[in-house]
């Protein structure tokens, strides 16, 4: 679904149906095939309520330059991009800053210009806002602290940082903060309902980052950076992959609002005892095991228990699910017809 139209529905006291939203990730363009891609959509309009968009991306769409396969692409940060797949992210493969000896003539990019990524058009994010008439959500860029620190830095250099108190590192950290702070910022200036805050904080057993630095080096940052969203009564969502239970108590103080997770790695049993009831939660549906190697029982046997445990959090709950090529044709069908089943559960 059309961001805009999802999530004015956590906005609303009482949502008509839970929030739904399916998409398809790039890579699929040449994998699936357009065709195919389109004949799903096209099927199942009620699913894609802006499926004109959605067939014309798919397309018409060019590969993001950090998702072209083949091609080196440098960031904002200057750090050195490369992916092997058409319409997936790569790997960050050389730092920007491998040795602390570099960080003296280090130049933060200029956030009126740059989105991390790349360039950024505040002009024309601003004639969008303008125009809507729906609830708007401006977004930082994915991986927006944590993970642009282990960008430039190097994952196992920045775990090393924080390990051993590197003096340097604070410096480095308030650097990244006030160039999401300006975004962030400027987001609200322009009339945002919702700002989004996406990073993965975890891996498939575990956060990235231990609990003792998360709340050391990170939190304190993700406060100051709510601090003006909390203040102008707007939402905060976060999202982020892997398993992060550990790390979840200390966002939901930070001011998290509505919360984009995992369903399997996180377990939904535990996402219903420590989350449901304290923050909105936007359910990220299995894309590693159930919906690419189950039955399409297992699948709907699967949302459904998904609704049951966590579709009547008074906080919101919605779910999002993302297709992949490796996906069996049947099983995204599947998908659909399950979200389309058990939207209305509750009502």
């Amino acid at each position: 679904m059309n961001n805009e139209i999802y999530f004015h529905d956590y906005l609303n006291a009482k949502p008509k149906e839970i929030p739904l939203r399916l998409s398809f990730s790039p890579s699929c363009r040449e994998i699936m095939g357009v065709d195919l891609i389109t004949k799903i959509i096209t099927e199942n309009k009620d699913m894609f309520p802006n499926y004109g968009a959605a067939i014309n991306e798919i397309k018409t769409g060019q590969f993001l330059p950090w998702q072209t396969a083949g091609a080196d692409y440098y960031d904002s940060w200057g750090v050195l991009w490369r992916t092997s797949v058409n319409g997936i992210t790569g790997a960050a493969v050389k730092p920007s800053i491998e040795s602390w000896d570099d960080f003296a003539g280090f130049k933060p990019p200029d956030p009126e210009l740059q989105n991390g990524w790349g360039k950024i058009d505040w002009a024309a994010i601003k004639e969008k806002f303008d125009k809507s008439k729906k609830a708007k959500m401006g977004g930082l860029r994915h991986g927006f602290l944590f993970l642009t620190l282990t960008y430039i830095r190097g994952y196992q250099n920045l775990i090393f940082d924080m390990y051993d108190d590197e003096p340097r590192l604070a410096a480095l950290i308030d650097m990244v903060y006030r160039f999401n702070d300006f975004s962030a910022k400027r987001f609200l200036s322009y009339g945002t309902d919702i700002v989004s805050f996406p990073e993965d904080l975890g891996a498939q057993n575990g956060p990235l980052v231990t609990p003792a630095a998360f709340k050391k080096y990170l939190k304190p940052v993700y406060q100051k950076l709510f601090r003006p969203v909390k203040e102008q009564k707007k939402t905060i969502y976060m999202h982020s992959d892997g398993l992060i239970l550990d790390l979840v108590d200390d966002l939901l103080e930070a001011g998290v609002d509505i919360l984009n997770m995992q369903d399997l790695v996180n377990g939904l049993d535990n996402i219903k005892n420590q989350i449901k009831g304290r923050a909105g939660i936007d359910l990220d549906i299995d894309r590693q095991k159930i919906t690419v190697f189950g039955s399409e029982k297992d699948i709907d046997d699967h949302i459904k228990e998904a609704v049951i445990k966590l579709g009547d959090n008074e906080k919101g709950f919605g779910m999002f699910y993302q297709i992949y090529p490796e996906t069996p044709v049947n099983n995204i069908y599947a998908v659909i017809n399950a979200f389309r089943k058990y939207r209305n559960y509750y009502q």
